[in-house]
């Protein structure tokens, strides 16, 4: 179309050069680290650095509840049980007074060769006087704990029959044989009481 003084024809634009991003445009040259934005803040599209994790908060302080009552506690009685007297239990039989007298005759026949007549003569005495004490100590046990009275015999006949035992053991044996046999009588009784005691 030819050009004509009403239409001129319109002057091609210079191309576009572009210009370099302005450094205090840009927002982020001056950073410490070469980054183009402060760490933290979002940059463009959304991405942002990653910020430091905050610290960890303190522990608040908890008061300590009260312990746990133990199980001896929990089950404590608040009130003294009532104090009952136990009653002492009265002994069956009567071989404390057998093994007495058993006793008392070995250890005189045995020492009839080496103590005087009248020396074992106050033993005797003295076996009496023993089990007379031991028969009264039996009755006020008696009347203090209102038991039935037992039998009174044996204390009497355990006086005689340890003084006769031991007067004919010193008239057919010798103290070393007597000796001898009141240790095996006694090995023996120590083997029945570790087997049926």
């Amino acid at each position: 179309m030819p050009d004509s003084p009403e239409h001129p024809r319109p002057e091609p634009a210079p191309p576009h050069r572009p210009t370099p991003p302005d450094p205090a445009d840009s927002g982020g040259a001056n950073f410490p680290g070469g980054t183009e934005y402060p760490i933290g803040d979002r940059a463009p599209g959304g991405y942002h650095y990653a910020e430091p994790p905050p610290p960890p908060p303190e522990p608040a302080p908890v008061d300590d509840p009260d312990p746990a009552p133990v199980a001896a506690e929990r089950f404590r009685r608040d009130t003294p049980a009532r104090r009952k007297a136990i009653p002492p239990m009265r002994g069956r039989g009567h071989w404390r007074l057998g093994i007495s007298t058993a006793l008392f005759v070995m250890a005189a026949a045995g020492a009839a060769d080496y103590i005087e007549v009248g020396t074992r003569a106050v033993w005797h005495v003295l076996f009496w006087g023993l089990l007379a004490g031991a028969a009264l100590t039996e009755v006020y046990r008696e009347r203090r704990n209102g038991w039935e009275p037992a039998a009174r015999w044996p204390w009497p006949a355990a006086a005689v029959i340890g003084t006769i035992g031991a007067e004919v053991l010193v008239a057919l044996l010798d103290s070393p044989a007597v000796i001898a046999g009141s240790a095996v009588v006694m090995g023996i009784g120590l083997v029945l009481v570790m087997l049926f005691g």
